[in-house]
């Protein structure tokens, strides 16, 4: 895991002068959530993200590290899911919102988010077969374009 944080000053009651501090982690479990985990501090608190996250910018969760690509595995069938390549080099977003099942390197797979979760909408936003397509610019509004599975896993 990677350490990836932020200083807030909402850690305390009362400004300038002494006072408890409040552990925001214990009181919105949703920090960092889904990719990260909450460790609260003196005064503030400190999201540690998972492997190939960082801290996003409302410095309060974690999102995926841009362009990290790996393989997209078909299914975690025991005795061949090391030779269930759909392809390589490809993002977990290309992955999981189209047809794979895992995501990862050298058979250290990381299963896609369950269908209709919030990790899944959190994810694929427009559901199965989108993907956040970062080339078009539509005044600050998040646009997402179809994925092409033939040309994606061909």
């Amino acid at each position: 895991m990677g350490r990836h944080g932020g200083v807030f000053g909402a850690g305390r009651e009362a400004p300038h002068r002494a006072s408890p501090d409040i552990d925001e982690c214990a009181h919105d479990l949703d920090l960092c959530q889904p990719h990260g985990v909450c460790e609260n501090t003196e005064g503030s608190f400190v999201c540690v993200c998972d492997d190939g996250f960082m801290l996003a910018k409302d410095q309060q969760s974690c999102e995926e590290l841009p362009h990290h690509k790996k393989e997209c595995y078909l299914n975690f069938d025991d005795s061949v899911f090391c030779d269930s390549v759909l392809a390589t080099n490809v993002s977990r977003q290309e992955c999981c919102c189209s047809l794979g099942a895992g995501w990862g390197d050298h058979c250290e797979i990381y299963p896609c988010p369950v269908l209709n979760s919030i990790e899944f909408h959190t994810l694929c936003p427009d559901g199965k077969g989108f993907i956040l397509d970062e080339t078009i610019l539509n005044y600050g509004i998040p646009t997402h374009r179809d994925i092409d599975e033939c040309s994606l896993f061909g």
